[in-house]
């Protein structure tokens, strides 16, 4: 399952930089409960939205969930 995540991470990377001038910048979170998103709370997830995040996707794992945000870099 980790191959199977860092492979979609590396392709997400990889297609940003061939299809955009635009920058990004990833987060990984892992949640350790086998509930999954119910269990993370919309506010915590609200509170990532309003930092400028955008959840990209959630994977499951064993007993764990892995959330996937990006948040475009701003040029200064």
């Amino acid at each position: 399952m980790k191959k199977l995540l860092i492979a979609g991470v590396i392709n997400l990377l990889l297609l940003n930089i061939v299809l955009a001038e635009d920058k990004w910048e990833y987060k990984i979170f892992k949640s350790h409960s086998n509930v999954g998103i119910a269990a993370y709370g919309d506010s915590r997830l609200n509170d990532f939205g309003e930092a400028g995040w955008e959840l990209i996707t959630v994977n499951p794992e064993s007993n764990s969930w892995v959330f996937i945000f990006k948040r475009k870099i701003e040029d200064d």
